[in-house]
């Protein structure tokens, strides 16, 4: 089926033709690949700006705002290396209709999460799915 004038109830087959799912609903609604040690992003959909708050802080600003802050947010961060001084992990430390905000920090060995900016050979990843405003 060719995926001309979509509307927001339009619903598809599952692959085994056993269940539906609205397409609307299912698509993302933003995603970016940041760099927050520079405020910058390598791609993105959906975002007007990123601000680098402070070391390893830094806030994403959405275009079209969500309904609320009650979505569905995954972050990430991988590495273009090996590397064995540590994990390195992204969370969502606030969501807002209109921004959130992302904490990218190193965890060491006790657990204690100790906020960095991202290496030029890393690159933090944002999605996010739920209704748009």
């Amino acid at each position: 089926m060719p995926l001309t004038n979509l509307t927001k109830g339009l619903t598809v087959d599952s692959e085994g033709g056993s269940a539906t799912t609205n397409l609307a609903q299912g698509l993302a609604k933003l995603f970016a690949h940041v760099n927050a040690g520079q405020g910058s992003y390598g791609d993105s959909f959906n975002t007007t700006s990123i601000t680098d708050n402070s070391q390893g802080h830094c806030t994403v600003t959405i275009v079209n705002d969500m309904s609320s802050a009650n979505y569905s947010a995954t972050a990430g961060v991988t590495k273009d290396h090996d590397d064995t001084s540590g994990l390195r992990v992204v969370n969502v430390r606030a969501k807002g209709a209109t921004s959130l905000d992302l904490e990218i920090a190193f965890v060491n060995t006790e657990g204690k999460h100790i906020a960095i900016d991202l290496e030029s050979n890393s690159n933090g990843n944002l999605t996010v799915h739920g209704d748009l405003a």
